[in-house]
């Protein structure tokens, strides 16, 4: 299940985008289309050409070296890195906009809410210094 998330995502920096109203149901409606289309569809291709694919740790790697040979199971693992460095990428965007919305609703430590004078965005520079240590610490 946790394939499908990410898709929520789209909405987090809304407050940045110049007709939120328009902007937020298109982005979730077309991301969560696309998602579920392109699972389906790799989904299918899977069951179509393993006949036990449960049986496998590594599935799309197994039915994409059945149909292209080495180079196949070479471009899933990259398309898995890619996948990787997108859902990474999109954390750095989208939680220090969380803790800066936190922040000011009261939710979190003011501290979060706190914009600098320059750069002036919704994205506070220690929500974003939380992140880094958070995300340096754990793993």
């Amino acid at each position: 299940m946790f394939a499908y998330g990410g898709f929520e995502g789209a909405v987090v920096p809304m407050a940045e985008a110049k007709n939120p109203r328009r902007d937020a149901p298109f982005a979730l409606g077309t991301s969560l289309v696309t998602v579920a289309v392109l699972f389906c569809a790799i989904q299918y291709v899977v069951v179509a050409i393993l006949p036990a694919a449960a049986a496998t740790d590594r599935p799309l790697a197994v039915a994409a070296r059945q149909m292209w040979g080495p180079p196949g199971a070479v471009l899933i693992t990259l398309g898995a890195l890619i996948s990787v460095y997108g859902y990474l990428s999109a954390q750095m965007l989208n939680t220090p906009r969380l803790t800066f919305a936190l922040g000011e609703r009261g939710d979190a430590p003011a501290l979060f809410s706190q914009i600098h004078p320059r750069f002036a965005r919704h994205t506070s520079p220690f929500s974003f210094l939380r992140e880094c240590l958070v995300s340096g610490c754990s793993g």
